[in-house]
């Protein structure tokens, strides 16, 4: 998860018309971001108002059981396009002329994933203990930018990520 913040202050502030400007131009970079990705290795899932939700991993079906191999690297990947992201909103102002912040979350673990029909709009979401989680680790991070960077993941991600690689992110 990803979670822009002061959202609600600048629509209060400064409206639809300057807000959605605002956001377009976020939701754009990190779109970019995600497209900058290895194919298939991380999936965008939905942006709604103030955040957008990604998640890489194999996904496992009836017919297709997961390559563990591929799975593994999933921590890895979400923690580099978290740190891909901080450095693209860095370049996207508030209306006000502020530097935007945002609030990352992740975490690692089984997903249930579909397509919610209804009756019109059907829509692919993905649910799950993993996902709640992901979410209460972006509501409760510390506002970061790419000059100040916090990314809040759970323990099962932390203990996913490489030694390595964080000693690599941390330089």
């Amino acid at each position: 998860f990803i979670y822009v913040c002061d959202y609600e202050e600048v629509m209060l502030r400064y409206g639809a018309d300057m807000t959605i400007a605002w956001m377009n131009q976020i939701f754009t970079g990190l779109d970019g971001c995600i497209n900058d990705c290895p194919k298939d290795s991380v999936t965008k899932v939905e942006t709604f108002n103030n955040f957008l939700l990604a998640f890489s991993g194999e996904l496992e079906t009836a017919d297709e059981p997961a390559d563990e191999a591929l799975d593994g690297q999933h921590a890895e990947r979400c923690m580099a396009l978290a740190v891909q992201m901080l450095q693209a909103t860095a370049h996207v102002r508030r209306p006000d002329g502020k530097v935007t912040t945002v609030k990352v979350g992740l975490s690692s673990g089984a997903i249930c994933a579909g397509v919610i029909c209804g009756l019109a709009s059907p829509r692919y979401s993905i649910f799950g203990d993993t996902v709640n989680t992901a979410s209460r680790m972006a509501s409760n991070a510390l506002p970061s930018t790419a000059a100040s960077p916090y990314i809040h993941c759970s323990a099962t991600t932390r203990d996913s990520l490489d030694d390595d690689f964080c000693r690599e992110l941390q330089a």
